[in-house]
């Protein structure tokens, strides 16, 4: 059972979840990406630095199928995430 100090997490997850899941749907339906964005963090040597977007040109297959992969391992992982924080009826993993 989830402790219910951790149900803004549990949430956040599941909506990280959802948005994977849409993302995976729109690369298996012939999508495509035309941004990436990267931002520092608070661990990072300048944590203030901007974030930039990239965008993209014709990105290639080998691209859109590496992101496909880390999608879906993200996804997988967040299933692990919600499982320790009590959640039992997580949804099926992505292949």
């Amino acid at each position: 059972m989830s402790d219910y100090a951790n149900v803004p997490e549990i949430n956040s997850l599941y909506q990280e979840q959802a948005n994977i899941l849409q993302a995976v749907d729109i690369l298996d339906d012939t999508g495509t990406i035309m941004t990436f964005r990267v931002a520092p963090t608070d661990q990072s040597v300048n944590p203030n630095a901007l974030s930039i977007t990239i965008a993209t040109v014709s990105p290639s297959q080998q691209l859109l199928d590496a992101c496909r992969t880390q999608m879906v391992t993200r996804y997988n992982d967040i299933n692990i995430q919600l499982q320790s924080l009590g959640i039992s009826n997580t949804p099926p993993d992505l292949s």
